[in-house]
């Protein structure tokens, strides 16, 4: 549908972008995050989270666990697929419940279980670029995705 690129020069400008998007959501919607090892993308969570009124301090990356609801404005379900070793483990989890719920899923690593999860509102890939820089490449893939990026909030107009 549309893309974004946004460059973030600190830790706190990160923040600050993922806690707007958090902010815009009105509704349950799918996050998928890709980067490599240590590009941000629980960092980016945890602001989404401060963004859905959650604690971010609460939000740590689950490589261990795998998936973690958090609850706030919206039940967020933040999902780590990187240690997933198939498909048939990835169905095991019960994502599709918690979405028949209605949470806000953000998953790290969702190219790895793209093929049973629901399709994403939103396309986030997230580049190092420098010490504490990042560029993130947002795609919406639904209305509902439009909807938060094309907020003023979102591009700073």
């Amino acid at each position: 549908m549309s893309q974004f690129k946004l460059k973030s020069n600190s830790e706190s400008e990160t923040f600050e972008f993922g806690q707007k998007v958090g902010r815009e959501i009105a509704e349950p919607v799918t996050i998928f995050l890709s980067g490599t090892l240590g590009a941000g993308k629980t960092r980016f969570v945890q602001a989404l989270a401060s963004g859905l009124e959650i604690d971010p301090a609460t939000v740590n990356s689950p490589t261990f666990t795998i998936m973690v609801p958090h609850t706030g404005r919206l039940t967020l379900l933040h999902v780590d697929a990187y240690r997933i070793k198939d498909l048939d483990e990835a169905e095991q989890l019960g994502i599709d419940d918690w979405v028949e719920d209605g949470c806000v899923l953000v998953v790290e690593w969702a190219e790895k279980i793209e093929a049973i999860l629901p399709a994403p509102d939103l396309k986030i890939q997230i580049q190092q670029i420098g010490e504490s820089s990042r560029l993130f490449e947002i795609e919406t893939k639904t209305d509902s995705g439009a909807v938060i990026l094309e907020s003023r909030q979102i591009r700073n107009d």
